[in-house]
C-alpha cells in the first residue's frame, strides 16, 4: 500500500538584513534579501515586497528580477519608511514573468514568503508573513520551496 505524503524542500532560502542610509525624511532603510536555490541557473528570481494585507499580491511596493545565474543572490530595496512589510518570491524557471502553477492553482516553481509563511488552499496571509522594519533589526527567513510528493512505502501491521 502506497501512501503520498506533501513535503516542502529547501529550495529557496532568504536572510533579511537592515541597514540606515542617511535621509532626513526616516524613509531611508535598505532591506537586503539573500536567497539560495539548490533548483538549478535557468530562470531568474523574483522577489516582490508588499506594505499592507490589501496590496499583499496585487500591488507591491517593489519587484526586483535577479537571473538565477547570479552570485551571490540578493537583492535590496532601498529607501523604505519604518512599517510592516511582506515578501512573496520565486524562481521563475522558464523565465515567462509569472509564477506557473497546475490545474488547482498550486504553483509548479519554487515560491514562498517571508517568515516561512504558507496558506492553506490558497496562498499565504500578510498577517502570517509581515515583518517590522525599524531600521536596527535582522533576522533569518524560513526555508520555503516548491511543494513535491513524495511515495513512502507503508508497513502492514
Amino acid at each position: 500500500m502506497l501512501v503520498t505524503a506533501i513535503i516542502a524542500t529547501g529550495l529557496l532560502v532568504g536572510q533579511v538584513t537592515e541597514t540606515v542610509t542617511g535621509t532626513d525624511d526616516g524613509c531611508n532603510h535598505v532591506l537586503t534579501v539573500n536567497l539560495q536555490s539548490n533548483d538549478g541557473k535557468k530562470g531568474q528570481f523574483i522577489v516582490s515586497l508588499f506594505d499592507g494585507p490589501k496590496s499583499f499580491l496585487k500591488e507591491p511596493v517593489a519587484t526586483r528580477f535577479l537571473p538565477a545565474t547570479t552570485t551571490p543572490r540578493s537583492v535590496s530595496f532601498d529607501g523604505l519608511c519604518p512599517g510592516t512589510y511582506a515578501l512573496s518570491g520565486y524562481h521563475d524557471q522558464n523565465s515567462d514573468g509569472k509564477l506557473n502553477t497546475n490545474f488547482l492553482g498550486i504553483p509548479k516553481e519554487p515560491a514562498g514568503f517571508s517568515n516561512g509563511a504558507r496558506g492553506r488552499f490558497g496562498p499565504a496571509k500578510f498577517d502570517q508573513a509581515k515583518f517590522e522594519v525599524t531600521g536596527d533589526s535582522s533576522y533569518q527567513l524560513l526555508p520555503v520551496g516548491k511543494i513535491k510528493k513524495q511515495k513512502k512505502e507503508r508497513k502492514k501491521r
